[in-house]
């Protein structure tokens, strides 16, 4: 008989198998645990970061323009479509359009250059410069009113389709619906307004410049009521009646003395409207919107998310952000979305949602977001790795704030030089203080929107003055342009 001499034992391929089946066990289980940790982790980073925006001062509701009578937009009268060449076109078929195409096309030619000289001096365009970008001489002995009569010649070509423009914004409302019937997949309207109000802008400039004052005022006006049919065709888009080539004109003819009193009052009638917070505040919440839905309906982009992170050469990358995109949750898409959202608040947070002024932070917060920047472990880029993939722009918080400044700024401030002209023109100069003028705002002159107080001003030794404001900083630097919101006036002839 012979005697066991030891346990008895699995055979060597069983072994192999169980100790596999343990490892995989094994490492599933290091997974799912890494995974819940990620997940977790990245939840609560989630919460504290939106529970710190929410600390903060938030623009809760948008600040009200000033009251302006808008009855003028309410005044009816043509459609587009009925209008030579623009209704003719937008009902036509395609070939007819393709034939317009081209007339727009020259539109653009024209205004397309090789910009090789300086276009503006304070901002006002100089058509010496852009006859020199055309290729054209120009003779040292050409002042700024001939060169732009010469270009006004050289639009001449275009002057039917401008005076049909002209009639059919003042006349309105605008109709695309005919452009939309005769071809949904295409938006004629879109390319035939651009390229016509980038040409009127142009040419209104040099209208005022060649000394025709009573066209370019025609031109103003014309400009003004195309904001406004927009305004009606799309409702809180385009609430604004200055867009940026209007208000750039308007400065022109007040810095130059064109306009008369009652045109500056009805110029500022219409900048008194303007409220650049409200807008930046709409502008927001239709962004926000837009990310809500791309990302609470993931599925349905999950095409574009998979090609956006595609969009890296690394192989391995590749494939290792394939993986991130299919271990996404329902949990990890909320938390992406309330993180971007919170950070889409922040950038006009700090505008009191009462008065509409910017509120500063403390010397505290300002301390901490000098301080050194955190930046997300493996953990956090794992969670977060889609936040920024689509609804990212609009600046960041200091960006977005600094730029509603510098635009609110500008409007208040051509609002007080309006002031200014008129008083100077009826007492022979401008004021000591700013103070002599507040009583030609029946609400109030308007304040520094950095600091809720009242704009800088001085009189210059050249007989102009200067009004500035402080920017974002909250601080005067005596009118300097590189840190201060300035307008300048000198004397015309004085350089």
């Amino acid at each position: 008989m012979i005697k066991p001499t030891g346990r008895k034992r699995f055979p060597a391929g069983l072994r192999g198998l169980g100790w596999l089946t343990f490892g995989i066990l094994a490492v599933a289980t290091l997974l799912v645990t890494a995974r819940w940790l990620v997940m977790n982790s990245g939840h609560q980073e989630a919460r504290r970061i939106v529970s710190a925006q929410r600390k903060k001062p938030v623009a809760l509701r948008p600040v009200a323009p000033v009251a302006a009578d808008v009855s003028v937009r309410k005044t009816g009268g043509i459609p587009l479509a009925s209008i030579p060449h623009f209704g003719e076109v937008l009902v036509s078929d395609k070939a007819r359009w393709e034939e317009f195409s081209k007339k727009l096309e020259e539109i653009r030619d024209f205004l397309r250059y090789k910009r090789t000289h300086p276009e503006s001096v304070d901002g006002v365009l100089s058509f010496r410069a852009m006859l020199l970008n055309k290729g054209i001489d120009v003779p040292d002995t050409m002042t700024e009113a001939d060169a732009a009569a010469e270009y006004l010649k050289l639009a001449d070509g275009f002057s039917t389709l401008l005076a049909q423009w002209r009639e059919a914004v003042a006349k309105g409302p605008l109709d695309e619906a005919a452009d939309y019937q005769s071809d949904p997949n295409r938006w004629r309207f879109g390319s035939l307004a651009l390229s016509i109000s980038r040409l009127l802008a142009t040419t209104a400039e040099a209208r005022l410049q060649s000394g025709d004052k009573a066209g370019a005022w025609e031109d103003l006006q014309a400009m003004t009521n195309y904001t406004a049919r927009r305004a009606e065709l799309y409702g809180d888009h385009y609430e604004g009646s200055m867009d940026y080539w209007t208000f750039g004109l308007a400065k022109s003819g007040m810095r130059s003395g064109a306009w008369t009193d009652d045109q500056m009052a009805e110029i500022s009638s219409v900048v008194a409207r303007e409220n650049v917070l409200s807008e930046a505040l709409r502008s927001q919440e239709s962004h926000k919107k837009y990310i809500t839905e791309y990302y609470l309906n993931f599925d349905k982009h999950e095409e574009q998310f998979g090609r956006d992170f595609l969009k890296t050469p690394s192989q391995f990358d590749q494939v290792v952000n394939q993986v991130k995109l299919k271990l996404i949750t329902e949990q990890q898409i909320r938390d992406n979305l309330e993180v971007k959202l919170a950070e889409e608040d922040s950038k006009l947070s700090r505008f009191d949602p009462e008065t509409g002024f910017y509120v500063r932070p403390s010397q505290e917060e300002l301390e901490e977001s000098e301080g050194p920047k955190e930046t997300p472990g493996m953990l956090g880029s794992f969670y977060f790795m889609i936040k920024d993939l689509n609804g990212g722009g609009g600046g960041g918080e200091q960006t977005l704030a600094s730029d509603v400044i510098q635009q609110q700024s500008q409007f208040d401030q051509f609002r007080l030089a309006a002031a200014l002209e008129s008083y100077q023109r009826q007492t022979g100069k401008y004021p000591d203080h700013l103070d002599a003028v507040s009583g030609r705002f029946p609400g109030g002159a308007p304040l520094d929107i950095a600091t809720g107080q009242p704009y800088f001003y001085q009189r210059d030794a050249d007989g102009g003055y200067t009004l500035w404001g402080t920017g974002i900083d909250g601080r005067s630097d005596g009118g300097d342009a590189k840190n201060d919101v300035i307008w300048k006036h000198r004397p015309p002839g004085r350089k």
